[in-house]
């Protein structure tokens, strides 16, 4: 009689709790690589202890930035909300010339160095090639703290200044240096500029009368628990390093208000004051609008990505950053 051989027949690793996902596959029948999302293995801890230490995976995301490493592996996957790991590989075994824009697969083993979590990877695979890059998190100097929440994604900083010229060492090695915020000096972020990337060579990229525009990836140097601090702002060629005007004035930017931001289609402009024109520019400098005032400024034709628009009135100048999205 047909009354027996039943069986429970799992749908996938949600259904067995608790799963030890860092125990190794023996029989063969398994991957010991699973496929999982970077967001899952980036979780930390109160103390910024990685949730994941230890655990072998399969991540995917695009190749943001450079090789910041002269003999072994050291770069960023990020993936399309903007969610990165740092990755690592002995000596670059793998063999990878790193191009930003790649899409990988990546085998390997979560860990942490510093507080910055890592996929120490064992194997890559290139799927495409030419994919576009994700659109920065701003960060208002004024306003804003680095989240540990941003690690190892792309970032941006405005509203900060130099604190000591100095600090650029511009001699080919590696070196820091802090960004002050502009409404409070004790208020520092640190940009660190690796020997790997073309600005160690470069002689100080300031300019009188004018404030710096960083974008970057996060990074994090915490050499104790908890890893709560040490974060680092790492930009990765000479354009990300964009100078605006500093003559803001205080009344005028205190008039003006911008919304929503980020923004699809349109930007609507509430000010307290007359405004007689205004100016869009993208992270490079370059103009791309100039027109008398309007409330509502349409900014559906513009590329995704991070832009300024500084408004006029009389001798007065305002400058403000928004986010153009898809």
């Amino acid at each position: 009689p047909f009354d027996e051989g039943y069986q429970i027949l799992p749908r996938y690793i949600q259904d067995i709790d608790p799963y030890d996902e860092a125990e190794q596959d023996t029989t063969g029948m398994g991957d010991p690589f699973p496929l999982r999302t970077i967001v899952e293995m980036t979780n930390s801890n109160a103390s910024g202890i990685a949730d994941s230490l230890d655990i072998q995976c399969t991540l995917e995301g695009v190749v943001h930035g450079v090789n910041y490493s002269g003999a072994d592996l050291i770069m960023t996957i990020i993936d399309a909300d903007n969610n990165g790991i740092g990755v690592f590989n002995d000596d670059n075994t793998v063999g990878y010339v790193v191009q930003e824009g790649d899409s990988v697969r990546l085998k390997g083993t979560i860990s942490q160095f510093n507080g910055l979590t890592q996929l120490r990877t064992d194997s890559l695979e290139i799927i495409n090639i030419g994919n576009e890059l994700v659109t920065p998190i701003a960060y208002d100097g004024i306003t804003d703290s680095i989240l540990e929440e941003n690690e190892s994604s792309l970032v941006s900083l405005f509203n900060v200044a130099f604190v000591d010229e100095s600090q650029w060492a511009g001699d080919g090695s590696s070196f820091n240096v802090d960004l002050a915020s502009v409404d409070d000096p004790t208020k520092i972020f640190v940009m660190r500029i690796d020997n790997d990337t073309e600005l160690a060579s470069m002689p100080f990229p300031g300019s009188p009368g004018f404030n710096p525009v960083i974008t970057g990836l996060q990074g994090q140097f915490d050499s104790s628990d908890p890893f709560d601090s040490g974060y680092q702002i790492l930009p990765r060629y000479m354009d990300d390093i964009v100078f605006v005007t500093n003559t803001n004035d205080p009344i005028l930017d205190q008039a003006i208000q911008i919304y929503p931001n980020p923004a699809l289609e349109y930007l609507e402009v509430s000010s307290e004051l007359e405004i007689d024109t205004y100016q869009i520019f993208n992270q490079l400098g370059q103009l791309i609008q100039s027109s008398s005032f309007e409330n509502k400024i349409n900014i559906s034709y513009l590329p995704e990505g991070n832009y300024f628009i500084q408004f006029n009135s009389g001798d007065k100048l305002s400058n403000k950053q928004f986010i153009k999205i898809k």
